[in-house]
């Protein structure tokens, strides 16, 4: 019996799990004042950084054309959608987190069915934070992996034998020996 247990015990490798990751086409940090454009040689939007009140100002209209995307800002802004998802400085913060792909725009719980441009970002508009993804399903599922890390772990290491199953092996293994030879002596 101990032999078996000891000669079936499967320990998985969960070493090599990596959650994928991906760049955003746009990002602006309000923590650091830094905006992050790619690829390299697209144009950045035209903005300043107020340090004292932590947000950027567009100083200009900025267009960003993507088939399809990930969106999430927060700062003074509001949203329209019309043939492009356009953002426009409002009084109120708030946060609107946006995804377009297949013809469908989801903004919070409104749904959309439009044939969307990009996103337009209005002068004067006010983000605190902002990123665009031009890939929304590779940021959802690295999302979910980042977010879910510790389970998908856990998850791997059950799915192989249990962590008992080879010392206990062993000791039945060393068992049976032991009582085999007590058995001969006699």
């Amino acid at each position: 019996m101990g032999f078996v247990l000891a000669a079936t015990y499967d320990r998985p490798n969960c070493s090599g799990i990596a959650c994928p990751f991906t760049f955003p086409a746009l990002e602006l940090k309000a923590n650091s004042g830094d905006v992050f454009v790619w690829p390299p040689d697209a144009t950045p939007p035209n903005v300043t950084y107020n340090a004292s009140g932590g947000y950027f100002v567009f100083l200009s209209d900025y267009f960003v054309p993507l088939q399809e995307f990930y969106l999430k800002v927060s700062g003074r802004a509001g949203f329209n959608v019309s043939g492009k998802l356009t953002i426009f400085p409002r009084r109120e913060f708030r946060e609107i987190e946006a995804t377009y792909i297949n013809g469908t725009l989801q903004v919070g719980d409104a749904l959309y069915r439009r044939n969307i441009r990009g996103i337009l970002v209005e002068n004067g508009t006010r983000i605190r934070e902002m990123a665009v993804y031009d890939d929304p399903a590779t940021y959802k599922e690295f999302k979910y992996c980042t977010e879910h890390y510790e389970e998908i772990v856990k998850a791997c290491r059950a799915s192989g034998s249990p962590e008992y199953q080879l010392p206990l092996g062993l000791g039945l293994m060393l068992a049976g020996i032991a009582l085999f030879a007590y058995g001969m002596k006699f």
